[in-house]
């Protein structure tokens, strides 16, 4: 017969057992408090979660999987088989079934849906879902488990992916069509994107030290604009620079560096907007080079001119004297006057009749003697120029003007078009009436085509005015770009 406990023993064994059962409950609240806020979670989460049993039967949905579907009910659901969504590729569905996680970012067509009558949805169109569905081992690890899919609504970041490719798309064209090169430069200096433009002439430059692949320097140039906005914050800073291109030669550019902000307007970056001035700075040496020259011969022109003018001058005060003498003076005029290095034509300045004219002005105007001989002043001049240039001959010969001094344009035989100087002098008689006209003509075309060439080059500093102008809307397609990446 087995001995029945004491009673210390009882009392000892009662006080074990309501312990256990405080501890009991203690971790049942536990419990309780932690699937509370699993469940919370489940059902706040921006996060779309689905649970599905082990045959892929649709068991729960929280709130913003159904907001995702455009689900309202979600008994509408219960039940839906996740093998039959047509949205999953079969690729997808035989990972699943040997128990390996799946993560596929895909277009959903609520369409299709619709079309097959899955289930009822308020959306339509294309979403574009990222997800991730992860079988569940069972408690038995008999390949039973559930299958755990969480999904993310992406939609507006692809839309806002494909307008910032639309905008660079747009980018790409302005600076390609307007010939520019435009490039985003980081505080280190380093260049995290370029354009088409800029790539074509310097090369690859994406992840490289700007100063070292623009210009081959070892440290900041020292009138580097980004370096001005990163220490100063100016909003524009303009400069030249010489650089060298892919190929190694020498190319200028212009440069319109802006600072790019983030939201709370701390600068993070610089825009520089790059417009290639090289022909128009050869332009400016050639243009330079070409007026120093002709100062030079305008100088030696001017002598002559005074020395045909002296020996004019001189041929009528001596009118009087002896035939020998006047001979002499003749001679002295025809020498200047033939071999001279520029044209010269005598005028009757009362009606601009031409009345002598050396060799040089012949070949300039490709026109015989006999055949100048029947022309008056006006006549070898541009007809839109004509008007103009006589009335400035007109006030001269009146006195309004101390001597005549024009540039424009004369149509010789060929019916080519050519640029003359045309410096020009009266001999007047002792009342002041002029007699005579001298003038000089000398051939300026080339002159005026490198200044032609200056005016073209020109238009890229308009250009340059322009980027500066769109430079802060660049930054703004570049923001969107910026804020989506």
């Amino acid at each position: 017969m087995t001995d029945k406990p004491a009673y210390g023993e009882l009392e000892q064994r009662i006080k074990e057992l309501e312990e256990e059962t405080v501890e009991s409950k203690q971790t049942e609240e536990t419990l309780r408090a932690t699937e509370e806020r699993f469940r919370f979670i489940y059902e706040e989460s921006p996060v779309g979660i689905e649970i599905y049993d082990s045959k892929g039967q649709l068991l729960h949905a929280n709130k913003a999987c159904l907001d995702i579907f455009g689900v309202v009910d979600e008994r509408q659901i219960k039940g839906f088989r996740l093998f039959d969504d047509p949205n999953l590729a079969d690729k997808e569905k035989s990972k699943l079934r040997k128990g390996q996680m799946v993560r596929y970012e895909a277009a959903f067509d609520f369409d299709l849906v619709k079309k097959n009558d899955l289930y009822d949805t308020t959306k339509s169109g294309i979403a574009y879902l990222d997800v991730v569905i992860t079988p569940l081992a069972s408690k038995d690890n008999d390949g039973s488990g559930e299958y755990l899919v969480q999904v993310q609504d992406n939609t507006e970041r692809k839309q806002a992916e494909a307008a910032a490719q639309t905008e660079m798309d747009k980018l790409e064209t302005i600076t390609q069509n307007i010939g520019a090169g435009l490039c985003i430069i980081s505080k280190d200096y380093r260049t995290q994107w370029a354009n088409k433009v800029l790539k074509q002439i310097f090369g690859e430059v994406e992840g490289k030290v700007c100063y070292e692949t623009f210009n081959q320097q070892t440290n900041v140039c020292p009138n580097c604009g980004v370096r001005e906005i990163f220490e100063t914050g100016k909003e524009e800073v303009v400069h030249e620079e010489a650089g060298k291109d892919a190929d190694g030669q020498t190319i200028w550019s212009e440069i319109i560096a802006t600072p790019i902000r983030d939201k709370d307007g701390n600068i993070v970056s610089a825009l520089e907007l790059v417009v290639p001035i090289t022909k128009r700075k050869q332009a400016e040496e050639k243009l330079k080079r070409a007026h120093n020259d002709l100062e030079r011969r305008v100088v030696e022109r001017t002598a002559d001119l005074e020395k045909a003018n002296k020996a004019l001058k001189a041929e009528v005060a001596e009118r009087s004297k002896a035939e020998e003498a006047m001979w002499a003076s003749e001679v002295q005029f025809r020498t200047i006057f033939e071999v001279a290095s520029v044209g010269i034509v005598q005028v009757d300045p009362r009606n601009g009749q031409m009345i002598r004219y050396n060799e040089k002005y012949r070949k300039i105007t490709g026109y015989t003697d006999t055949e100048l001989r029947a022309k008056k002043f006006p006549d070898l001049t541009h007809p839109d120029d004509r008007q103009h240039d006589w009335d400035i001959f007109s006030k001269a010969v009146r006195g309004e003007m101390p001597y005549y001094q024009n540039e424009k344009r004369y149509v010789r035989k060929d019916g080519s078009i050519i640029w003359v100087r045309i410096n020009a002098a009266f001999i007047r008689d002792d009342s002041g009436q002029p007699i005579r006209t001298v003038a000089i003509c000398e051939d300026i075309t080339e002159r005026k085509d490198l200044e032609e060439q200056l005016r073209q080059s020109h238009k890229m500093e308009a250009i340059g005015t322009l980027g500066g102008g769109i430079a802060h809307d660049l930054i703004n397609m570049l923001g969107i770009i910026l804020g989506n990446t």
